[in-house]
């Protein structure tokens, strides 16, 4: 049966890019929707990743990144450029004292991948021993932003406002050089709260109980460890997910080692796709779908590094579908003989609400 969708994917999740100037500030537009959470990189050079937020909202000390382990604002900001607000079709970003490489440097070009949530009142704290600080979430979308203070407390339970269980979570500490840790449905077919793996390194999961306390996430809590990346004596932002046909989708694949890939249903054409093996130490790869338009998609970006863009010409990548993706390469980063996890968000629906099908690129 169809994947049928009754909104627009555009106007929860959008990707846009724009070519440098040296402007300041600068508004950047085209994004369809006044942000809550954007995600940007510089695609012609080596910059990091950068991450902000209307839960802490935008600003020089507000950048977390994605590449790093760093605290909030200890990329250097003000030397480097940031995001200082966000606008009704985009947000604004500010050039460096020294460097404004990551956000509007002349001559290179950058992407943002955008999404809304927009709920900021009435979270469920229904057995919740940690209670968010602040908190933006949209449950027809599945998408939620949460700020907490950790307690040390093994089993902690932290709202998300999800109303579903979250299929995918996201915690980085605020104050403290802690990794990206990262929970993920697919990540073991039976007890996936039993393993983590980190979004800023590239290694195979592992297996914790001071991640996820060995609990599975709730339609109300996240279940924490003690670990200090997720509940120490810190302030902590989590991202968290669950899919929602026809717009976004967690879940896994076995690659198979050759060019005639698995194909992966998601039931919508990809807009952003994210992959990553659970077995070895390989990247996480983000297939660039708005700088390839036609397939094979052949050009990606790694979150776990600040490298340019990649450009594969000996390769086949990754074919993106009207329903899903299909790797078209026997290599580690999207199709060895190993497992591998996923997170997608749609371009288009398979049906919309105007029932038009979606087609392949």
């Amino acid at each position: 049966m169809a994947e049928y969708i009754s909104f627009q994917p555009s106007d929860y999740f959008s990707t846009t890019t724009w070519s440098g100037d040296n402007t300041t500030p600068r508004t950047i537009t085209g994004v369809g929707f006044q942000p809550d959470f954007s995600w940007l990189k510089d695609v012609s050079a080596a910059d990091n990743h950068t991450v902000w937020d209307v839960v802490r909202a935008a600003g020089s000390d507000n950048e977390l990144t994605v590449n790093e382990n760093y605290a909030e604002g200890g990329g250097s900001t003000a030397a480097y450029g940031y995001l200082s607000a966000f606008a009704a079709d985009g947000f604004t970003v500010i050039t460096g004292s020294s460097n404004n490489s990551r956000v509007n440097e002349t001559g290179d070009d950058y992407i943002s991948w955008n999404f809304k949530a927009g709920t900021t009142t009435g979270i469920d704290t229904t057995g919740t021993t940690i209670t968010p600080s602040s908190y933006s979430f949209d449950q027809d979308r599945g998408q939620s932003i949460v700020t907490y203070a950790g307690n040390t407390v093994a089993g902690a339970t932290l709202a998300h406002g999800l109303g579903a269980v979250p299929e995918m979570i996201i915690v980085k500490s605020l104050n403290a050089t802690q990794s990206w840790l990262t929970y993920h449905r697919n990540m073991d077919v039976s007890a996936p709260e039993d393993y983590y793996m980190a979004l800023n390194v590239v290694a195979s999961r592992a297996a914790s109980a001071a991640g996820w306390n060995d609990t599975a996430p709730t339609a109300v809590n996240i279940v924490l460890g003690s670990d200090n990346a997720v509940n120490g004596s810190y302030n902590y932002m989590a991202y968290s997910f669950v899919g929602q046909s026809g717009y976004s989708k967690f879940g896994g694949y076995e690659g198979n080692g050759n060019a005639n890939g698995p194909f992966v249903y998601t039931g919508f054409r990809p807009n952003w796709l994210m992959v990553k093996s659970i077995d070895s130490g390989d990247s996480w790869h983000i297939a660039n779908v708005k700088s390839s338009p036609f397939n094979v998609s052949n050009k990606y970006i790694l979150a776990n590094s600040n490298a340019a863009q990649v450009t594969s010409t000996t390769t086949d990548l990754i074919d993106i579908l009207s329903n899903g993706f299909k790797p078209r390469a026997s290599n580690a980063q999207v199709n060895s003989s190993q497992t591998y996890i996923y997170a997608a968000f749609a371009e288009f629906p398979f049906v919309s609400s105007n029932d038009v099908p979606g087609v392949a690129r």
